[in-house]
Order: structure tokens, then C-alpha cells, then sequence
């Protein structure tokens, strides 16, 4: 798996809102134009919520960022996570995962289209028998269907909001054995985020840094371990080493 982040983080935020902004405010005037938004993202269900979860709204621009890339098909700007080489990644395929987000006050569930990409370096000289890796934007984790958004918020709810988990629960229409999934995976990473964001290793702390920082957490887990984080999963991927 690649995280795209690098790409996203070299691009000034602001005009990437500002070129799709038109779109995202279609949206934002009627929950139903999210389904004419895109191509690459096919709505399920759209569910009101309540009004106070977190608008997950920026998902709405990373997904046009997602399908102009997918539109241009040139991967320069990313490195094989197996082989670190780079221009060595060509399109493979696309494949289709679920994705929940909130925008709003409501819940919107679908399938988003994802590109995978076949390392040609892993496949004719490394040899490697794993040679496609999934290229991930940013407001996914590997492996969850929830967006990146959403489990952060949750955990900060509970570690520096200091609400009930039941509230939590409540809120988010999660169930229990889920939450406590995020949980574990989180306090699997960190050590990692604390080194990452130059924080303590402190859950409160390091939670404080992500609100603001997530991006940049993101690209900084790829960038010096090859390896997307919040990854639960064994994959071609060694596990994430703490330097």
C-alpha cells in the first residue's frame, strides 16, 4: 500500500479547495448532489445523523483530487514501498472498498474506486511475488472502513473531550468491539506518532497534535517507514520499526 500524502502535502491545500470548490458547495447546498460529485465514488445510503459529529467536508476535495490523478495516470511522484525504487510504478487496476464519511449531519456510505499500481522493478528483477501495492488518499486507513476522520475524532473525543464511551457509541452509531479495535491499533502507533510529531508518547498529547496535524502524520509515517500508517494487517510491508 502507498500513501498518497506525499502529493498532497507538496500542494498548497488552499488551491486545491479552491479549484474544486464550486463542486463541494453543490454538496453542501444539497446532501443529494454527492452523487453526481464524482466518477470514482458511487453512494449507497445517505443517512441523517446528528448535527454535532464532525464534518468530514475536506473528503469531499481529496476525493476530485483522488479521481484527477486517477484521470491522469502518472505515478512519477511515487516510490514502491517494497523496493524504495522510484518511476517504477505503472497503473494495474482499479478495484472498488467500502468508505463511510459524515458531511453535514449525515452519514454518507459508498464504494470508492481505488488504483493499484504494479511495481515492474519488484515483478521483472526483485522477483518479488508481491508487486501491486493500493495507492490510499489520505482520508483512508488501511483496511477500515470508517474515514481517517472519523477514527481520530473518536479517539480524541474520549482521550481530551473526556466523553463516555457510550456517547461515543451513541454518537458515532459504532459499535463497541469496533471502538475498542481503534483503540488498540492507535496505542500500537504511539511511540511512532509521538517520534513523528516530536511529541511525548503520551495518548493525551500526542491526540492534541494529531487534530491539527494529521496530514502531515500521515506522509511522515510513509515517508520514513514505507509504511501507511494505521496499518493492522501484515502485508509485503515489514512491520513498522521504531528508529
Amino acid at each position: 500500500m502507498i500513501s498518497i500524502n506525499n502529493l498532497l502535502i507538496n500542494t498548497k491545500i488552499a488551491n486545491l479547495f479552491q479549484k474544486f470548490d464550486y463542486e463541494v458547495k453543490k454538496v453542501k447546498e444539497n446532501i443529494e448532489n454527492i452523487k453526481e460529485l464524482t466518477n470514482i465514488f458511487g453512494v449507497e445510503s445517505i443517512n441523517k445523523i446528528d448535527n454535532k459529529i464532525e464534518n468530514d467536508i475536506n473528503v469531499l476535495y481529496y476525493l476530485k483530487a483522488y479521481e484527477e490523478i486517477m484521470n491522469v495516470n502518472d505515478y512519477a511522484f511515487c516510490k514502491c514501498p517494497l523496493c524504495k525504487k522510484e518511476n517504477t510504478l505503472n497503473n494495474h487496476k482499479t478495484y472498488e472498498r467500502n468508505i463511510i464519511f459524515h458531511i453535514n449531519g449525515y452519514e454518507i456510505i459508498g464504494k470508492i474506486k481505488l488504483i493499484v499500481l504494479e511495481c515492474k522493478y519488484c515483478k521483472e528483477i526483485n522477483k518479488s511475488k508481491q508487486h501491486y501495492h493500493a495507492l490510499l488518499p489520505d482520508f483512508i486507513f488501511p483496511y477500515h472502513i470508517y474515514s481517517s476522520n472519523i477514527i481520530i475524532k473518536t479517539l480524541i473525543d474520549r482521550f481530551i473531550n473526556k466523553l463516555k464511551i457510550e456517547e461515543i457509541i451513541e454518537k458515532t452509531r459504532i459499535s463497541h468491539q469496533l471502538y475498542y479495535q481503534w483503540i488498540k491499533e492507535f496505542n500500537k502507533y504511539l511511540t511512532v506518532s509521538s517520534i513523528i510529531l516530536q511529541t511525548k508518547s503520551i495518548i493525551e498529547e500526542v491526540l492534541s497534535q494529531i487534530k491539527t496535524r494529521l496530514d502531515e502524520l500521515q506522509y511522515g509515517c510513509f515517508k520514513n517507514y514505507y509504511h501507511p500508517y494505521f496499518l493492522f494487517r501484515k502485508t509485503c510491508i515489514p512491520l513498522i520499526i521504531i528508529p
